[in-house]
């Protein structure tokens, strides 16, 4: 077998490791949280969080992604916003074909703009 196959074979049961154990340190943070104990979370920080993590995995695919957000707080704890966000990111990037547009947001939803586009 030659050596490339197997970095390139080994590399993905490591990314699916570490995706783990980040799911399951966020768990830990989260069960060791009191109920109600929660701060005020900036979104654009969390999402340029986000867009820092998944650009490596965005790039190797030829994807274009733009993650932004909408000036803006949130009553959540930063820890979840972040996995929450991260989570859609890896999963747009995961099933957006090769040399696709990726373009989450984050907006206030009203009756004039219902959704985010």
């Amino acid at each position: 077998m030659p050596p490339a196959l197997g970095l390139k074979t080994s590399s993905r049961p490591s990314r699916r490791h570490r995706h783990l154990l980040e799911q399951l340190l966020s768990l830990a943070r989260a069960q060791s949280l009191q109920s109600g104990d929660c701060g005020i979370s900036d979104m654009q920080t969390v999402f340029a969080r986000v867009r820092c993590d998944v650009l490596p995995l965005a790039e190797a695919k030829g994807q274009d992604i733009g993650i932004t957000a909408a000036a803006g707080r949130i009553q959540a704890d930063e820890t979840d916003l972040y996995l929450l966000v991260k989570t859609l990111a890896d999963n747009a990037v995961r099933y957006t074909p090769e040399g696709g547009r990726i373009d989450p947001c984050r907006r206030r939803r009203s009756a004039r703009n219902p959704d985010c586009r």
